[in-house]
């Protein structure tokens, strides 16, 4: 199955289309590893490092994981929307979907599952999870705590 995000459409059709490849997960992980946690709770993301370290090797071929980074990283978006009231955005300079808070920023969940599986858990998916959604739940204007991922204006990812 191939993917496809741009810029067209409304930000509901972005967000109707990355709850359903969140969907599509949950679904996959269900019915082929039995994972039956996955609901849309921060505790679930936050098991999303042990489920990748158990799918893939460290540093797998990108031909072993790639199909599986967008739905996964729209797993991760869709639970930011609900626990902080973020909205899915197409990155007009990225070309990839975000997710954003305006004046707090943007995250880019399937960049960062992408490179989880190719850099390792030292880019794990919780460290990410966490500080976004605290930076953005607290509402502070200034700049996260560890100051890994960018500053105010900066998006959490590079």
């Amino acid at each position: 199955m191939t993917w496809a995000i741009s810029g067209a459409g409304t930000r509901a059709d972005l967000a109707s289309d990355m709850a359903e490849a969140a969907e599509l997960f949950v679904d996959i992980a269900r019915r082929h590893s039995g994972v039956d946690w996955l609901d849309y709770s921060g505790d679930s993301v936050r098991r999303l490092d042990g489920l990748i370290s158990s799918w893939w090797p460290p540093h797998p071929p990108r031909d072993d994981y790639e199909s599986m980074v967008l739905v996964i990283g729209a797993y991760i978006g869709c639970v930011l929307c609900r626990d902080t009231g973020a909205v899915w955005v197409v990155d007009d300079g990225r070309q990839e979907p975000a997710v954003e808070i305006p004046g707090l920023g943007r995250a880019f969940p399937v960049s960062r599952v992408a490179r989880r599986c190719e850099i390792g858990e030292e880019r794990g998916i919780t460290p990410f999870f966490d500080e976004v959604r605290n930076y953005w739940l607290s509402g502070e204007e200034a700049e996260p705590a560890s100051g890994r991922f960018g500053k105010l204006r900066r998006p959490f990812e590079r």
